[in-house]
């Protein structure tokens, strides 16, 4: 494989890694979001925007505290004086714009912003049943302590689209649950969620991977580690509780240490 292909296929990965991670985030009418200086963050909106506005950027300018209060005070005929100072003064209280403190690029339902500067402003995006305002906070971030892919959800519209896919029979509902996560796909209004859960008992390694969670069903996918030194057959009845539908895995005779897929199908309470 050329250093070429090589690059171009991590790239790809780092993009899919990305999405699959991306930060969920309910439309409101102004949402306030932190975006880390330095890297390209990705916001996708699930509508054609059609018109973007950006107030002015806000520079981030410290004020020592012994000039902070006369040059809160508003100016006036009377204290021209004052006035004086404050213009001589080295540190001021007020807001430097500055150029190109932040770059913002869009596509027809993605806006890209990377900012180079710490400070504020505000996005007015048009498209929606209602305008959105968002209002943007940059900051230096460490690595990995912040979201580099925004996703809005229109949550009203999920679950109409929810409830068109699970308006068919009980049982073909579980088996189209269980296709959709197989194949790391997730059906239409289901909303996609990291797993959390970790842990071990009787010598069985649980590993909870991802959700896929619609109105009335949701599906998980697992991990199941056989850390004992004896091989085990797993059985379904070994994981049904209340609210289980189904329980099916890729194979159910594990080898000491050997790993295996667990797929579940339960109502969403």
């Amino acid at each position: 494989m050329n250093n070429k292909l090589l690059i171009k296929i991590m790239f790809l990965f780092n993009i899919v890694t990305i999405v699959l991670f991306a930060k969920q985030v309910p439309i409101q009418k102004v949402v306030s979001i932190t975006l880390p200086i330095g890297v390209p963050s990705i916001i996708e909106f699930p509508f054609e925007i059609k018109a973007v506005k950006a107030t002015s950027f806000i520079y981030k300018v410290k004020i020592k505290k012994d000039n902070s209060l006369d040059l809160l005070e508003p100016l006036s005929a009377n204290n021209k004086n004052r006035q004086q100072n404050a213009k001589q003064n080295k540190v001021r209280q007020k807001d430097t714009f500055v150029n190109k403190p932040i770059i913002i690029s869009r596509t027809k339902r993605v806006i890209t912003i990377t900012p180079k500067k710490e400070g504020r402003m505000s996005l007015i995006i048009w498209g929606y049943k209602y305008p959105i305002i968002l209002d943007i906070k940059t900051k230096l971030m460490k690595k990995d302590s912040y979201d580099r892919y925004i996703e809005f959800i229109d949550y009203s519209q999920n679950k109409q689209k929810a409830f068109k896919f699970e308006a068919v029979p009980h049982e073909k509902v579980i088996i189209k649950l269980i296709r959709y996560i197989y194949n790391n796909k997730v059906p239409q209004g289901y909303t996609y969620q990291v797993g959390t859960l970790d842990y071990t008992t009787n010598g069985i390694r649980l590993i909870q991977v991802k959700s896929i969670i619609g109105n009335r069903y949701k599906a998980e996918e697992w991990i199941v580690e056989n850390e004992t030194n004896r091989s085990i057959i797993l059985y379904p009845q070994m994981f049904y509780t209340n609210g289980i539908y189904a329980v099916t895995f890729e194979n159910n005779k594990l080898r000491p240490k050997e790993k295996v897929r667990m797929f579940i199908v339960a109502k969403n309470k």
